[in-house]
């Protein structure tokens, strides 16, 4: 019984670090890091492509909309299973 306890706890709190990354605001310098891409060209995106925010002189992404942008400029997508 401890074992399937311990499975209920760990599937629960991987749930709960999921959706702390998809809630998770992320800046320039974050989207660069995340990308694999210089911080100018993270910016530019920010800036002209992204559906960020601008607070200041700062622009904001949430990180889930970032995936879901990802998502719909995917090139190679795998074909449907019929």
């Amino acid at each position: 019984m401890e074992n399937l306890t311990g499975m209920v706890n760990n599937d629960a709190a991987a749930r709960v670090d999921g959706l702390k990354t998809q809630n998770e605001i992320l800046n320039a310098r974050d989207v660069a890091n995340y990308l694999r891409i210089g911080y100018t060209k993270a910016l530019s995106l920010m800036k002209h492509e992204l559906p960020s925010l601008k607070f200041g002189n700062t622009y904001r992404i949430n990180r889930y909309s970032l995936d879901e942008w990802l998502k719909k400029r995917e090139v190679n997508k795998p074909a449907a299973i019929n």
